[in-house]
């Protein structure tokens, strides 16, 4: 006879598994003053990179950031290889939560920059500058957000033929990013165009800085010949602060926190007329002897008139009522 299985043995084990939209879609980004993320500069010897380097970390500073202007190095002067040495050292921190490297410099070749290696300039590809970052040579930014930040003036060196002139062409020498997490923005300039970038930049990071995230701040950017590529493979996204809300949600905060601002200063102006009332009432209260009440009654105003009236009389010598004796016989008394 066969064995009657249980219903039980037939159940089947059911997980519930979270909602995708409750999955955090953000990396993490634990402190405002920026000290969690690695940051740097690399920048040609002028003045006009020096500035447009230190007008990226003034924008970090204006949203909270701390000061970075140690943390530019020159291109020209500085050994390359053991700046990025000392990068991947810090990046490997434990408390690491990204790292961010900004260059501005010139270059004549496309997707290429120059540096100095062994007391020589060389150029390199820049995607031998993110690979440098890759979990290959630094552990610690595994599924951390690594942004290469790249305002390159492209020096044109214009060809001719006859008397016509043309045009310079150039070929595209970078690739996606082997590795997820990486974002690469790339942005070739003018001598009128160079520093526009970060400029506009700044601006969307410290008016939209904790609403959207920095592709958003980038695309954003006016495309009057300095908007820049963006190449991506960046798995949540990254804001240049740390907040509970984002977006439209960042929004209705921001609502909420004015609209409490408003109640909060209409509340003030309340108290404050009240006190001013009970103010009064108590120097009124104090005083109280030298004010006449208003609305007296009948008898109060008769019994006032007879006062005034006696005291006229005792003014003038009079004593009343009359008195009587015992015949019935009115007798006044003249005080003389």
């Amino acid at each position: 006879m066969a064995r009657r299985c249980s219903h039980r043995e037939f159940e089947e084990r059911i997980e519930v598994k979270p909602s995708v939209e409750l999955i955090p879609d953000e990396f993490e980004h634990h402190t405002e003053d920026g000290s969690d993320i690695v940051i740097h500069a690399f920048i040609d010897d002028t003045e006009d990179d020096l500035k447009n380097a230190q007008q990226f970390f003034d924008s970090l500073k204006s949203i909270g950031y701390s000061d970075l202007n140690r943390h530019i190095h020159n291109l020209e002067r500085n050994d390359f290889l053991t700046v990025i040495k000392y990068i991947q050292d810090e990046a490997n921190n434990s408390n690491t939560n990204g790292l961010m490297l900004f260059f501005s410099c010139s270059t004549k070749l496309d997707g290429k920059i120059y540096i100095r290696f062994k007391e020589k300039d060389m150029p390199v590809d820049i995607q031998q500058i993110w690979t440098q970052f890759t979990c290959n040579y630094c552990k610690g930014l595994r599924n951390k957000p690594k942004i290469f930040i790249f305002e390159i003036r492209m020096i044109h060196e214009v060809a001719f033929e006859s008397t016509q002139f043309r045009a310079p062409t150039y070929s595209l020498t970078y690739d996606t990013p082997p590795e997820a997490d990486i974002l690469v923005i790339y942005n070739k300039t003018t001598d009128e165009t160079h520093g526009k970038l970060m400029n506009k930049l700044g601006k969307h990071m410290r008016k939209y800085g904790q609403r959207e995230d920095i592709i958003t701040l980038v695309s954003c950017i006016p495309s009057n010949n300095f908007r820049p590529m963006i190449i991506s493979t960046l798995t949540k996204k990254f804001y240049f602060t740390p907040s509970e809300y984002r977006g439209h949600h960042y929004n209705l905060y921001e609502i909420e926190k004015e609209l409490t601002y408003i109640l909060q200063q209409m509340k003030v102006s309340v108290d404050s007329a009240q006190e001013k009332v009970k103010e009064k009432k108590k120097i009124k209260k104090r005083f109280s002897f030298l004010f006449r009440p208003n609305g007296n009654s009948n008898d109060e105003q008769e019994k006032e008139s007879e006062e005034r009236h006696s005291r006229e009389i005792e003014t003038r010598g009079l004593t009343l009522p009359a008195t009587h004796d015992s015949n019935d016989n009115f007798r006044f008394t003249y005080s003389g």
